[in-house]
């Protein structure tokens, strides 16, 4: 009964707003054209600066634009800003660093004070962090610097007894651990942002 019922409704089930569809190309694209046709909006960008707008207005309009993607960006992770007094102290260490280096005066017990050691707390990885300013790169250098064996090596012709060794074999593997602690610290922040559902 009902397929009946159905066979002799076949004519209604056409709407006559196809009737201005061509029904000679594949009866699909006539509906999906059709579909569009109702269902679509005219979009209007409201973002778009008009053509009249100042110049200064199009530059507060960009600052904007990057200012949230910056936040947008440190909110997840991928964009840490480094403190500008960390930063020239930074600087200011690579400096005393390479000058020290670059010197010939052999060290003896009384002149190890000369040596430009880290200036932050023993055992301190979120210290070290802040002091590199969460970049991975100046954190790297200083563990490659402060490796014990690359540091000696360094320094070989310039140690005066093996007690200078011992007394700075303590130190700066202590140093080396804290950077190895401070970079497997870095790589866990670094990955925990990455996995971390946006919000």
């Amino acid at each position: 009964m009902c397929v009946d019922a159905l066979m002799g409704l076949g004519s209604f089930f056409w709407s006559p707003s196809f009737t201005d569809v061509d029904t000679s190309a594949d009866p699909f694209e006539a509906v999906r054209i059709e579909y569009e046709r109702r269902y679509s909006r005219p979009t209007i960008n409201t973002r778009r600066p008009s053509t009249t707008s100042s110049a200064a207005s199009v530059e507060r309009e960009r600052r904007q634009f990057f200012q949230r993607h910056a936040e947008g960006l440190k909110k997840r992770g991928f964009l840490f800003t480094p403190e500008p007094t960390r930063k020239s102290q930074l600087s200011e260490f690579q400096s005393h660093w390479q000058a020290f280096l670059s010197d010939q005066e052999p060290l003896t017990m009384c002149n190890l004070n000369h040596i430009p050691w880290l200036p932050v707390p023993e055992g301190d990885v979120t210290e070290v962090l802040r002091f590199v300013g969460h970049n991975f790169a100046s954190l790297r250098q200083l563990q490659v610097d402060w490796h014990p064996d690359r540091f000696f090596s360094r320094l070989a012709l310039r140690l005066t007894s093996e007690d200078v060794r011992r007394a700075l074999a303590r130190r700066v593997n202590a140093i080396s651990q804290l950077l190895n602690e401070a970079v497997a610290e870095l790589r866990r922040i670094r990955a925990d942002t990455k996995t971390a559902p946006c919000s």
